[in-house]
This record gives C-alpha cells, structure tokens and sequence, in this order.
C-alpha cells in the first residue's frame, strides 16, 4: 500500500501544470475581393474566358448587382446567402465569386470563368 501511495504523489508531480498552449490564428488573405462593404455601392468589371466583359455594379445596401451585359439588357440579380465570397441571381443569370474570381452562367448552362480587370 505504501509503494502504490508513493507512486502516486511522483506520478501526479510528474505531471505538473499543464503548458499553455498558444493558438495561432493567421490573418485573413487579401484576394482583392471585389466584395466592397456594405455601407457602399461599387462597381468591377470582369473578363470571362468566353470573351464577355461584364460590368457589375454592387449595390450592398439594396443587396442587389446591376449587371451590364454586352448586347443584352442591363440586369438586376439578387444578392443570395452565401459561406464565403459572393452569390447573386435571377431567373435567368447568376454571378458566384471570391476574390478576383467569378463564374457567370446564363439560363442554367455551365458558368464560364471570369476575373477581374486588374
């Protein structure tokens, strides 16, 4: 019994305080998100791999994206909820993006890649 008593306290005083342990959040990438805040309007325009150059103005405080499409009506897509970067639609266009990047797809068909202009 005595030695059990005796491996007890070297035990427990072998364990000590544990060490702090540091967590380290690194700090948010800059991407250059066209995302501006949502007090104000901006507008970016975009280049797709398909040739199309999109103007779109961000209109945080309406939550809405005014689209301006070569050949085609100006368009109004409403901005959806999203996890991270930007989504933005209608019944016939939709705009997703994160940082410099977006896809754009019109009437359901596959997006096409686009950035912006730098």
């Amino acid at each position: 019994m005595r030695a059990f008593a005796i491996a007890s306290v070297l035990l427990l005083t072998a364990c000590g305080e544990p060490e702090s342990v540091a967590t380290h959040m690194p700090e948010p990438k800059k991407t250059g998100a066209p995302v501006p805040p949502s007090s104000i309007v901006a507008t970016v325009t975009y280049v797709c791999d398909d040739g199309v150059q999109l103007q779109v103005t961000f209109d945080n405080p309406r939550q809405m994206a005014t689209v301006a499409i070569p050949n085609a009506p100006t368009a109004e897509l409403n901005q959806e909820k999203t996890a991270s970067g930007i989504w933005y639609r209608n019944g016939t266009y939709e705009l997703r993006g994160k940082g410099t990047d977006a896809t754009w797809s019109v009437n359901g068909a596959e997006p096409t890649n686009c950035r912006t202009l730098a």
